[in-house]
């Protein structure tokens, strides 16, 4: 069985006009929740022949439904003993539907009067999210926590404010500016990327977007995640190549009250690199993928991707989301794919190099897990704009050649503007104010 016959099997038909709603259930009630807790079973009276959660074995199967808890334990100590990447999908797979079975047993001990079991199904359901990308039950799970909202009250206790409070930054001083224009054409992107390959800042791409008006309230985030129950992950410290950096899931309310609304005593807290509009799709509804993602990358591959291991094909663009505070930002490193990333809220400096600077960026070699980190560099860069240009560099010693390099190109991304960044480019981004962005890779 495919991963979209799993998730096509999973998912309820959508309502039309000639339909009338699915009537929603009371989950407070111990009816309700039964209900519910009796669909989700049925999903699992069954596996196909195929699914790779049968490489299990029988005994790990066999302990679901009276020990979820045990083979949740069991399936995270497998996945842990992996790089990532290369985790057998069994075990994903049977940490996917120990959640399930977990959350059953808690929607059958739902008691009238009780609400405190709100927050377990949330934190069950995202770490399964989370950890392992939920490619078989996603619509399962998305239909449990679509049916939360109806049972979650909006908290009135909050004091957020209505609004992101940015203030703009000053222009940028600059003679190596990123070439912009209004939205070009497809026909014209086209040829800018078959012709240059290189950056360019657009300007008015955006302005559909609901996402311009509703992520720049705080509100908006909090009733759209269950009154911030939701989990993220998030990157404590000042970038993935400082020691003290270290990764923490945490609900998305923790998360804004107490580094993105405040600052926290922790240090910088970021929410990057993460599909956040997956895990909730109600606030995927606020973007619109740009047409730009469906053009043709050039055939030449740049210096800094020859000779390495060729990335999947993308069948859609790859989405992801970016938010955190003044400060905090992503290390000079280059990406596998063609990138448009698009700023939502606040302002965020970049800046870039081409493929052919590499010999000058000292790029990382491999860590001591034996992970590749070729495409990130070891100069420590800063925006701090002074007599000698936008950006301090920590040891510049250490860095003669970077340090002599001209061929830069650098901007400030101000709300409703898109910056294409070509496969291979070496960049940097830090934000200059609470910043909200979103990614779109494709190839």
């Amino acid at each position: 069985m495919s991963t979209n016959d799993c998730v096509r099997a999973t998912k309820r038909p959508r309502t039309t006009e000639t339909e009338p709603p699915q009537p929603v259930l009371d989950l407070k009630s111990q009816y309700g929740s039964a209900v519910l807790a009796a669909e989700l079973q049925a999903v699992l009276e069954y596996w196909d022949p195929e699914d790779a959660i049968r490489v299990c074995g029988d005994a790990p199967l066999a302990l679901l439904p009276s020990r979820p808890l045990q083979v949740m334990a069991l399936a995270k100590e497998r996945v842990n003993t992996w790089e990532y990447r290369e985790v057998p999908r069994c075990w994903l797979r049977l940490f996917e539907d120990a959640s399930v079975t977990y959350v059953i047993s808690l929607l059958r001990s739902v008691q009238d009067d009780e609400s405190m079991w709100i927050d377990e199904v949330v934190k069950v359901i995202d770490t399964a999210i989370i950890m392992t990308g939920a490619s078989c039950r996603s619509a399962l799970f998305t239909d449990v926590l679509l049916r939360l909202e109806h049972v979650v009250r909006a908290d009135t206790s909050l004091k957020w404010p209505e609004t992101f409070v940015i203030v703009p930054p000053s222009d940028l001083r600059t003679e190596n500016s990123i070439p912009s224009s209004e939205p070009p054409t497809l026909t014209s992107f086209q040829v800018h990327i078959d012709e240059h390959t290189t950056p360019l800042l657009i300007h008015g791409a955006m302005d559909h977007w609901p996402a311009m008006q509703s992520w720049a309230c705080p509100s908006y985030l909090l009733k759209r995640s269950l009154n911030g129950r939701r989990l993220v992950p998030v990157e404590i410290g000042e970038s993935y190549m400082h020691s003290e950096w270290r990764q923490q899931v945490m609900p998305l309310r923790e998360y804004m009250e107490e580094f993105v609304l405040s600052e926290s005593s922790r240090g910088i807290g970021y929410m990057g690199q993460h599909d956040l509009l997956s895990q909730i799709p109600a606030l995927k509804d606020d973007v619109i993928v740009p047409d730009y993602c469906f053009t043709s990358p050039p055939d030449h591959t740049p210096e800094t991707l020859q000779g390495q291991s060729s990335v999947a094909e993308l069948e859609e663009p790859s989405l992801n989301v970016w938010l955190g505070p003044k400060g905090t930002k992503s290390p000079l490193h280059h990406d596998p794919y063609h990138n448009i990333f698009c700023q939502v809220v606040g302002y965020k400096y970049v800046r870039l190099y081409p493929p052919v600077a590499s010999h000058s960026m000292y790029a990382h070699g491999v860590d001591e897990k034996g992970i590749s980190m070729a495409n990130t560099s070891a100069i420590d860069v800063r925006f701090r704009p002074n007599e000698d240009g936008n950006i301090f560099v920590m040891g510049s010693e250490d860095a003669p050649l970077f340090c002599a390099r001209r061929d830069f190109q650098e901007a400030i991304l101000a709300p409703g503007e898109s910056l294409y960044i070509p496969a291979g480019w070496w960049h940097y981004c830090e934000s200059l104010s609470t910043s909200f962005s979103v990614s779109f890779w494709w190839n």
